[in-house]
């Protein structure tokens, strides 16, 4: 007995500890549980302010963010229940053809229009309602059971980014990863260039957008001639760059257009993107001072070049390697760059970074978006969908001898040309490698990771040919032809 003429004991003190701790969770509980009936779950600072990146949400998140950025507020109703029906289900009046034409309502989120006079708040009313609209059709789109879209950025701030460096630039690069170049071009995005010069400039054309096939060094002289091929057919503005520096690069050679450019040389294309108006002025002012006999002094104005792309294209890597130092952070895991930021590399031609983007695709599934490393590959929940992608491109000797594992053979019953199963490949690498979890079973989920970062790092390399084409397999110096997906 203590003092007080209360029972003490160690069995006591720790069922009181417990009840201590579930009172305090279910006080934590209710407390949650009344915020969550209001919109005041998502402050509206948190959602304008945040530079994160959203690509996927739940149902629940995707109704808050929708609210806030239509301005309603909304309450729970407790202890009543309303049944739904059919009849109570409308769509979005204002969306042409309901869905039907899917390719026109998958577009990206296009700036509105605004003047000088408008204030901030009003400047920032009319983006949201724009960008609210754009949410409201891509939904439209996902709701239909026939359209699968793969994910996309949702967070409004991160478009933002986009629209500022679309604005600062006399010309728009997509940088896009030379395996699979028709997964990262976003063909909005050029229409979208071609409104903005318009609208600030009339009918001058000053804006342009050009693709950089990054990481060209992946792809052979055949593939790449493809690809050119493809390119010029459809006048598309193309370069294939690598970041590897050849030391015997010429700064100004005459290269065609199957070829790869290296930083020295990508530096001086880019000088010359300049509008040719500009360059005009450029040689008569020259030619001027030569007859005046005066030096000639650099008058150049501002040409700023922005790069836009997917995550994990290799954009960093593209400024750091143009620059030959570490101007910005570069990392295996996708979005790095969280605001866009300028650079100089002359004093008249500068670089405006823009931050990753998803851009929305029906072109892909789920499981490429993994394997192309837009997606992060050590958040992924299903390892088994994208490890069965790979395993329908490579051969099991193929993998075998680049993974350095002995990999199950068929039985004499089955199809002796079959691909492995993803449980099979797993298992197999996880044993070999020593990953085990609990009870001794093979960590099938570390072994895929092991596996699609050998795709996405390129040590592995599937690359994809045009349309027209069929699609080719390369590890080292084997390659192996498959039929066109």
């Amino acid at each position: 007995m203590g003092k007080n003429g209360k029972k003490v004991g160690l069995g006591r003190a720790l069922v009181n500890n417990r009840l201590r701790q579930q009172q305090s969770r279910m006080a934590e509980f209710n407390a949650r549980k009344e915020k969550l009936n209001t919109t005041e779950v998502l402050s509206e600072d948190r959602t304008v302010t945040s530079m994160k990146s959203i690509i996927e949400t739940n149902d629940y998140e995707t109704f808050l963010s929708r609210a806030i950025v239509a301005g309603k507020e909304f309450t729970a109703l407790r202890g009543e229940a309303r049944l739904i029906t059919t009849s109570d289900i409308k769509l979005h009046a204002s969306q042409p053809s309901q869905a039907a034409n899917v390719q026109h309502l998958l577009r990206i989120p296009w700036r509105p229009s605004w003047t000088k006079d408008m204030t901030g708040t009003q400047l920032k009313a009319i983006e949201e309602k724009a960008f609210l609209e754009w949410r409201r059709g891509m939904a439209i789109v996902e709701e239909n059971s026939e359209v699968v879209i793969t994910p996309f950025e949702k967070n409004l701030n991160v478009w933002r980014q986009l629209w500022h460096v679309v604005e600062k630039s006399d010309i728009i690069v997509q940088v896009v990863d030379a395996r699979n170049p028709l997964l990262y071009r976003c063909t909005d995005l050029e229409k979208y260039v071609k409104f903005i010069s318009k609208r600030m400039y009339g009918d001058m054309h000053r804006k342009r957008s050009m693709l950089v096939v990054n990481k060209a060094d992946l792809l052979t002289e055949d593939q790449r001639k493809m690809w050119a091929k493809w390119f010029d057919a459809n006048r598309v503005p193309f370069i294939f760059y690598s970041a590897i520096d050849e030391e015997d690069a010429d700064p100004q050679p005459q290269y065609a257009s199957h070829d790869v450019l290296h930083p020295t040389q990508m530096v001086e294309l880019l000088d010359a993107q300049r509008p040719k108006n500009q360059r005009e002025n450029e040689e008569k002012e020259d030619v001027t001072n030569e007859e005046a006999g005066e030096e000639s002094t650099p008058t150049r104005p501002t040409f700023t070049v922005g790069l836009v792309g997917f995550p994990n294209v290799g954009k960093s890597t593209f400024i750091n390697s143009l620059f030959s130092a570490k101007k910005v952070a570069t990392g295996s895991t996708p979005g790095k760059t969280k605001h866009y930021q300028t650079l100089f590399l002359r004093p008249d031609l500068v670089l405006c970074d823009c931050p990753g983007l998803v851009f929305p695709t029906m072109s892909a599934t789920r499981e490429e978006m993994v394997v192309a490393g837009v997606l992060p590959i050590d958040r992924m929940r299903d390892y088994l969908g994208p490890t069965t992608l790979v395993l329908g491109w490579f051969p099991r000797e193929v993998l075998g001898r680049h993974l350095n594992c002995n990999f199950p053979k068929p039985t004499i019953e089955e199809d002796p040309n079959r691909r492995m199963t993803a449980h099979e490949c797993l298992g197999s690498l996880a044993t070999s490698r020593g990953f085990v979890s609990k009870g001794e079973v093979p960590d099938c989920g570390r072994a895929s990771r092991i596996l699609l970062k050998e795709i996405v790092t390129g040590r592995l390399t599937h690359c994809r040919l045009p349309p027209t084409e069929g699609d080719i397999v390369e590890v080292g110096s084997e390659s192996v032809r498959t039929e066109e997906v």
